[in-house]
């Protein structure tokens, strides 16, 4: 999803979503790719699977 297509989602100025955007890609989050003048965002979901799967693990060792 493009920054204006994310935003419409949100509350939230295209100068925040970008910052929170850039934020997420530094993590490995999300992913990026330019489409001509955009630049497509999307989910890194191996890496959410992974934060998930430890997520899990914590609350079943309590």
């Amino acid at each position: 999803m493009s920054v204006n297509e994310i935003a419409i989602n949100f509350d939230m100025t295209l100068p925040s979503l970008s910052h929170h955007l850039t934020t997420l890609k530094n993590a490995d989050l999300v992913t990026s790719r330019r489409r001509g003048q955009q630049i497509i965002y999307s989910l890194n979901l191996s890496v959410f699977e992974e934060a998930a799967k430890e997520i899990i693990n914590f609350f079943n060792k309590k």
